[in-house]
């Protein structure tokens, strides 16, 4: 959520309920306006802008709704016999593997941990 919206959304909040009459700049104007509030302006231009609380609290509802995310896609599955390995790092590779009580010796390679703890696991 912006800052602005934040403040906006904060500020409504203490106006629940009530019926009085809120100013707020030309800026958070704009912003109320924007998502549909009827902000009346002031009689000068340096004057604020005036909306009723009713009305703030609904624009500010309507900012967070707008501010909330859709979620996301649900994670795949793992296909069938994806251990997820290929995708570690050879450190967390040897962790894993001492881990689980397979012996690696410090100079082998990715595909070397990869096939001693896959054989380590087959054999349990």
């Amino acid at each position: 959520m912006k800052p602005e919206h934040k403040r906006l959304v904060e500020m409504a909040a203490g106006w629940k309920g009530s019926n009085a009459v809120v100013t707020v700049s030309h800026a958070d104007a704009q912003i109320l306006a924007g998502v549909g509030a009827e902000v009346r302006p002031g009689r000068r231009d340096s004057d604020p802008y005036t909306i009723a609380a009713p009305e703030l609290c609904e624009a500010a509802d309507a900012l967070l709704l707008a501010s909330v995310q859709p979620e996301t896609a649900p994670i795949a599955p793992k296909a069938p016999g994806d251990d997820g390995l290929d995708k570690k790092t050879v450190p967390e590779l040897r962790a894993i593997a001492a881990a689980e009580s397979v012996a690696v010796p410090a100079d082998v390679k990715k595909a070397d941990v990869l096939e001693a703890i896959r054989k380590a696991r087959a054999a349990k």
